[in-house]
């Protein structure tokens, strides 16, 4: 999983979930459709996190799901700050 994400200087990064050996069954992954990026003395900006690739699921054959974030205006000089959670939930066959 993904700890630490550095964006470019709009604030646009990627992230990816994988497994290299499943077997059977599915993951379903669950992320959230933004978060909000924090600095001190700074208004929130608001991201959004779409798929890339994958469909939200890793199965024998799709071992891997990518996410895109973006911002819509970029972010301003200094350290931001965001977290979000990822689920995962097993099925088995």
């Amino acid at each position: 999983m993904p700890q630490v994400l550095t964006g470019d200087s709009k604030g646009n990064s990627s992230f990816r979930v994988k497994c290299d050996d499943f077997k059977a069954g599915s993951i379903k992954v669950t992320v959230p459709d933004n978060f909000p990026y924090k600095q001190a003395g700074k208004a929130d900006v608001t991201t959004a996190i779409t798929v890339k690739s994958g469909n939200n699921i890793i199965t024998p054959t799709n071992k891997v799901c990518v996410y895109n974030i973006t911002t819509t205006n970029g972010l301003s000089a200094g350290c931001w700050q965001g977290s979000f959670n990822i689920g995962l939930t097993l099925t088995k066959e």
